[in-house]
């Protein structure tokens, strides 16, 4: 008997093999952890995620089911596969594109943070060049997670995640087709009472970070989800002007 091709690799190894891009499937597997390491897995998340979705639905289900069921090893295969194959400028960029989709719904949960750090570990971005990369794309310094051995690290998280859903499910409620005042503040990170200097100086960091063509080394579904943010932080900006007109 003829020994079947791939027969000794895992499920995702022949996902790998058999893929139009092994470059977006492992970027979408990176992404799906971070999205979906807080519980749930918000409208901006999916819209930064669209364009790395596999069109199969199978593949992306048994993505799901990796991620479920923890399976750490499909994550590891993952980026080991990105560091291999992207070129050491391309890991960098490749980890701010994390770090923008880590920050897609405003928020950097704990679990969000260690995966930053495993994703810089295994691109061999050391700790400093880390922290500077997370600085500047967004404007706040680096916070160190918790120390998870400690049971007051999950009583608190387990406020923070209960208020979060809250907001979350608060803010579906309240979708409007016109991006709100409180909408349009959040994309661009700025309060509610910001001045027309600090809108503008925002709109136009995170425009500069967020423009498609900083991204097209990572391919077309990079590019299309920086697309999408960036036209995001325009409507935002927009919405903002027109109140200070």
């Amino acid at each position: 008997m003829q020994p079947q091709p791939n027969a000794d690799l895992t499920p995702f190894e022949r996902e790998l093999v058999t893929a139009d891009s092994s470059i977006s499937l492992s970027t979408c597997v990176v992404l799906l952890w971070i999205s979906a390491c807080d519980g749930v897995i918000s409208d901006s998340e999916v819209q930064q995620l669209s364009g790395f979705l596999p069109e199969s639905e199978a593949t992306f289900l048994r993505l799901m089911a990796s991620i479920e069921a923890h399976d750490t090893d499909v994550l590891q295969l993952a980026m080991e596969h990105l560091r291999t194959a992207l070129k050491p400028e391309h890991r960098a960029l490749f980890l701010e594109f994390c770090i923008l989709q880590v920050l897609a719904d405003q928020t950097v949960h704990p679990n969000e943070a260690y995966i930053l750090r495993l994703i810089s570990d295994a691109m061999w971005i050391d700790e400093v060049e880390f922290r500077s990369f997370f600085e500047h794309i967004s404007g706040v310094a680096w916070e160190a997670p918790s120390d998870m051995s400690r049971a007051s690290f999950y009583r608190k998280q387990d406020t923070e995640d209960e208020q979060e859903q809250r907001e979350r499910q608060h803010s579906h409620h309240a979708r409007r087709e016109v991006m709100s005042l409180e909408e349009a503040c959040k994309i661009l990170g700025v309060s509610r009472d910001a001045d027309a200097k600090e809108i503008r100086h925002s709109y136009r960091r995170l425009a500069q970070l967020n423009h498609p063509d900083r991204f097209e080394q990572l391919g077309p579904a990079a590019v299309a989800a920086a697309t999408e943010k960036f036209q995001q932080i325009e409507q935002a900006y927009r919405c903002l002007k027109v109140r200070h007109a």
